[in-house]
C-alpha cells in the first residue's frame, strides 16, 4: 500500500484533533485507566490497579487496553525513559489513532484496487478520493479515532473487515467482524450476523462456509476474551457476573444480558425507533449532500452483478433498522455503518463527477459537493476547538497542580521526605474523574514520592470518615465552608449573535478575510504558534461561552468542613 496525500491528511487531521483535545471522558476512562495500570505497574501486580476500587456493574475486556498498555510500556522502557504520564497518555491515544488511520487507508486502498482491475478502471481512484474527502471531513469519526471508546476500539478490525468485503473475500470480513463481535462491542455480531445471512441467501457463500466462518471468529474472539480477561477480572468482579461460579469473566457475553436480555440498559435513557435514521446518522455524516447521495450510489454501485458495495450498503440498512428496536440508543452503537454510508455516498459523487462534462446540471452538482465538503472539513475543525471545553477534570486536576502552594510543598517534600512534610491529601469528586481526571492527570513525581495522595472516594458514609484528612477538594459543589483556590470553566453555549456578526463581517470583506486566514495558518506553520494562538483565543472569546464547572477548594483549618453530598 503507498501512501498518497489523503493517507497523510487522515494522520495529521487525527493528529490535530489529539493535541486539541488531548482529555479524556467517563465513556473512555475505563480502557485509559487499564492502560496506565499496565504500562505502570506490569501485568503480574493488579492489587494497585483502578478496577480493583471502581468495577463498575458489568465487566469490560482488557484485550484493547492491554494491546495499547504493552506498546506503550514498551515504548516508555525503550524510547521513552523519562516521559511524564500525560505523554504517555498521549502516544496511547496517538497509537490508536493512527491504528485506526491505517485502516481507514486500507479500506480506500481496497477501493481503489478492487474497480482498477474492473472494467472500469478509472473509476476505482475517484472513488477512493471522495470516500476520503467524506469520511475524513466527518468529525465525530476523526475526532474519536484516537479516543478509547470499546467502540473504537473494536473499529480497526471492523473497517479492515469491510475492506474485506470489497475484495470479495466474505469468509475473512465474517470471522474479523465475529472476532470483534465477541472481544469488544456484541451488537458487532448483530452486523456479522446480517452480513452472514445475505451471503448465504445471495449465493456468495454455501452454508458450511458461512457457518465455519462465524465459529471461527466466536472461538477465537471468546477464546482471547476469556483468557485475558478471566486473569485480569480475578480480584475485581463486578456486580453483575452469571459466570462467577466458574472463575470466568466474559465481559460481552454478561454485557448483553446485564443490558438487553434484563432490559438495564433503558436506565440510560430510552429514544424513538428513528432516531438513528433521523439523528444520528445525519450527526455523524454531517454534510447533507452526502446523505442525498447514499441511496444514489446504491443504485450506481459499479461493482455490477457482484454487487459488492450492495451487499454492505443493504447489510447497513438492515443493522440499523434492527438495532432501532433497542430502546437505548447511542450513536456510537451505529457507528461502524458510517464507513459503508460514506463510500455509498463516493459512488454518487463519483458517477456525477463524471459526467460534469455532459450538462450544466451535473456540472452544478460536482461544484456543490466540493463546496459542501470543504465547509464540513471547516465545521469539523470547528466543532474540535468547540469540544476541546468539555474536559474541565483534566483541566481542574492540571490547574491543581499548577497552584503556587501544592508547587511549594511538594518541593519541600522532595527535600525533606515525609519524616518532616505531611503528604497533601486531594479529593476529587464524581463529575471531575467524569471529564478528564483519570491516574494519566496524576503527576507521577508526587504520586511515587508520596507528596500527593488523591481520593476519588464516591461511598457517601467512607467520604465522611475521611473527610477530615484532606487539605483539597476539586469539586463541582460550591463549598462556602472552604477557601476557593482555583475555578475550571466548561462550555456552556455559543453566542450566535457574535458567531453571525463574524461570519457576516467575513462576507462582507472575503479578500480581506481570505488573507487574515492565510496570515494566521502562516503563523501556526511557521515560528509564531502562539501568535495564532492568541489570534483564534479572540474569536473563541466572543463566540464561545463558558461557566464555572469545577472549583478548586483548600480546607479552612479553622473551620470543620462538611462532606460532600452524593
Amino acid at each position: 500500500m503507498q501512501l498518497d496525500h489523503f493517507d497523510y491528511m487522515v494522520i495529521v487531521m487525527v493528529g490535530f484533533f489529539l493535541t486539541l483535545a488531548p482529555f479524556t471522558k467517563v465513556e473512555e476512562s475505563f480502557n485509559m485507566q487499564a492502560v496506565h495500570d499496565i504500562v505502570y505497574f506490569g501485568a503480574s501486580d493488579l492489587s494497585k490497579y483502578d478496577h480493583i476500587d471502581f468495577p463498575g456493574v458489568v465487566p469490560r475486556t482488557f484485550v484493547g487496553a492491554g494491546v495499547l498498555g504493552l506498546f506503550a510500556r514498551f515504548l516508555k522502557g525503550v524510547a521513552f525513559k523519562g516521559a511524564m504520564k500525560f505523554d504517555i497518555q498521549l502516544l496511547t491515544r496517538g497509537a490508536l489513532g493512527i491504528i485506526n488511520a491505517v485502516c481507514f487507508m486500507f479500506l480506500r486502498h481496497s477501493v481503489s484496487h478492487f474497480f482498477t482491475l474492473s472494467r472500469y478502471p478509472n473509476l476505482g481512484k475517484i472513488i477512493a478520493a471522495f470516500y476520503a474527502a467524506f469520511q475524513f471531513s466527518q468529525f465525530h469519526m476523526i475526532y474519536y479515532a484516537s479516543r478509547t471508546l470499546p467502540n473504537m476500539i473494536a473499529m480497526p478490525l471492523v473497517t479492515f473487515a469491510l475492506s474485506k468485503a470489497v475484495a470479495g473475500e466474505f469468509e475473512g470480513t465474517i470471522t474479523l467482524l465475529a472476532v470483534a463481535g465477541s472481544i469488544f462491542r456484541v451488537e458487532i455480531l448483530l452486523l456479522t450476523a446480517i452480513f452472514t445471512l445475505l451471503c448465504i441467501v445471495q449465493r456468495r457463500l454455501y452454508f458450511s462456509q458461512a457457518v465455519l466462518s462465524v465459529l471461527k471468529g466466536v472461538v477465537l474472539g471468546s477464546g482471547i476474551s476469556l483468557a485475558v480477561d478471566s486473569y485480569f477480572w480475578q480480584n475485581g468482579t463486578p456486580s453483575f457476573n452469571p459466570l462467577e461460579q466458574f472463575n470466568l469473566v466474559f465481559p460481552e457475553l454478561q454485557g448483553f444480558f446485564f443490558n438487553v436480555i434484563e432490559g438495564n440498559s433503558s436506565d440510560w435513557g430510552v429514544s424513538p425507533y428513528s432516531q438513528y435514521f433521523l439523528v444520528d446518522i445525519p450527526k455523524l455524516i454531517l454534510n447533507p449532500v452526502v446523505l442525498v447521495l447514499i441511496p444514489y450510489g446504491y443504485i450506481k454501485d459499479p461493482s455490477g452483478k457482484r454487487g459488492h458495495l450492495r451487499l454492505l450498503g443493504l447489510t447497513a440498512l438492515i443493522y440499523v433498522a434492527v438495532y432501532s428496536l433497542q430502546p437505548h440508543k447511542e450513536w456510537r452503537f451505529i457507528i461502524y455503518t458510517i464507513p459503508i454510508f460514506t463510500l455509498l455516498a463516493a459512488v454518487g459523487a463519483t458517477s456525477i463527477w463524471e459526467k460534469r462534462k455532459l450538462n450544466k446540471l451535473y456540472m452544478a452538482g460536482s461544484v456543490v459537493i466540493i463546496v459542501t465538503t470543504v465547509l464540513t472539513f471547516i465545521l469539523s475543525c470547528f466543532m474540535g476547538s468547540i469540544s476541546s471545553f468539555n474536559y474541565p477534570g483534566g483541566f481542574a486536576l492540571e490547574a491543581f497542580h499548577d497552584l503556587p502552594e501544592v508547587a511549594k510543598h511538594t518541593f519541600h517534600f522532595g527535600e525533606r521526605g515525609q519524616a518532616y512534610v505531611d503528604p497533601i491529601m486531594v479529593h476529587v469528586d464524581v463529575p471531575t474523574c467524569m471529564t478528564g481526571a483519570i491516574r494519566f492527570g496524576e503527576s507521577e513525581d508526587f504520586t511515587e514520592s508520596g507528596a500527593i495522595i488523591y481520593d476519588k472516594t464516591e461511598d457517601k458514609d467512607t467520604l465522611e470518615d475521611l473527610w477530615d484528612g484532606f487539605d483539597y477538594v476539586i469539586t463541582a459543589e460550591k463549598r462556602p465552608d472552604m477557601d476557593l483556590a482555583d475555578t475550571v470553566t466548561a462550555l456552556t453555549r455559543l453566542d450566535a449573535k457574535e458567531a453571525l456578526r463574524t461570519f457576516n463581517a467575513a462576507l462582507k470583506d472575503p479578500v480581506g478575510s481570505a488573507k487574515e486566514f492565510v496570515r494566521v495558518v502562516q503563523l501556526a506553520f511557521g515560528e509564531d504558534v502562539n501568535d495564532a494562538y492568541l489570534e483564534v483565543e479572540k474569536v473563541w472569546d466572543r463566540i464561545v461561552v463558558t461557566e464555572p464547572a469545577l472549583y478548586i477548594y483548600k480546607k479552612r483549618t479553622e473551620a470543620k468542613n462538611e462532606p460532600l453530598e452524593i
